[in-house]
């Protein structure tokens, strides 16, 4: 069956190809056609050489049964790393797999990305939506409203949250960086080619957003501790001290672990000696009694 299914895939796109060439070739300019909703037309452009009409079913697959375990294979492996995955085409890959028709209607529509202001975006942290930076806004309005938002115990006590707020400033430092590079570089001379100019532009970028990451960190200490230590050095610091004091402790322990063994040696010393003692006075008793004994016979 996997040889017939693949062998009628191949032949259908015989056919298209071919009823795609009698368009070309007999088509007037434009046709119109009706549709639900309005009309269309189609142009003979639309089947030039450059255009390939090919079927969409895959030659691979010749069951739904096989379909729909290979999209809720798809499904599991999504859901197991909803990071990398579009969870969303994974559940329309499973519907259509199913047959379920009019899936859009189910699910429910991405809405595209629209520009707000910083408060919003702080209220999407907290909501752990992903957020977004565009082109020709305030940046450092932007970055400096997520600092003082992400220094607060609110924002400190969801990490989630937190790591959202950062990804969302270092793009806003890219979108500047590029921005800022793109019209320095307006003026360069027009002999230079895409290829060149793009190679100063990554240059220049990658200056400018080792800036701005300074001016970032000096903000940000700022905020926390007015120009203070670094709160990572402040925390190795607190390390090496708790280690300096357990590493104290332990060695009171051990000195007295040794004061205690040494005493226990001592009195067991003490204790063998008094049993010696007591044995040695025994036996001088022992002698005199049988010289006693001796001078009586």
């Amino acid at each position: 069956m996997s040889a017939i299914h693949k062998r009628l895939h191949y032949a259908q796109k015989i056919e298209f190809r071919l009823l795609a060439e009698v368009f070309r070739d007999f088509l007037p300019p434009s046709y119109p056609y009706k549709v639900v909703g309005g009309e269309k037309e189609i142009k003979t452009e639309d089947f030039n050489d450059d255009v390939d009409i090919i079927p969409v079913s895959n030659p691979n697959i010749h069951s739904s049964a096989q379909r729909i375990a290979i999209a809720q294979q798809e499904l599991q492996l999504a859901m197991g790393a909803p990071q990398i995955h579009n969870i969303r085409e994974a559940y329309r890959r499973m519907y259509e797999a199913l047959g379920v028709r009019e899936v859009d209607n189910l699910l429910i529509p991405q809405k595209e990305p629209m520009a707000m202001d910083p408060a919003m975006e702080n209220a999407q942290a907290l909501a752990l939506a992903e957020l977004k930076a565009f082109p020709g806004q305030d940046h450092d309005a932007h970055i400096q409203a997520h600092l003082i938002f992400g220094s607060s115990p609110m924002v400190m006590a969801q990490p989630q949250a937190a790591t959202e707020l950062q990804k969302h400033i270092l793009e806003h430092i890219s979108i500047k960086a590029k921005e800022i590079a793109t019209a320095e570089l307006e003026g360069y001379p027009p002999g230079m080619n895409e290829e060149q100019l793009q190679v100063q532009l990554n240059a220049r970028m990658a200056q400018l957003i080792a800036q701005f990451m300074g001016e970032l960190k000096q903000a940000s200490a700022e905020l926390s501790g007015q120009g203070g230590p670094d709160p990572l050095v402040q925390l190795k610091q607190q390390e090496l001290q708790l280690r300096a004091q357990k590493d104290q402790a332990d060695a009171q322990i051990d000195a007295q672990r040794i004061a205690l063994e040494q005493e226990r040696i001592k009195r067991n010393d003490q204790n063998i000696q008094k049993k010696i003692n007591s044995s040695e006075d025994i036996a001088e008793l022992r002698a005199r009694v049988n010289i006693e004994k001796s001078k009586v016979r």
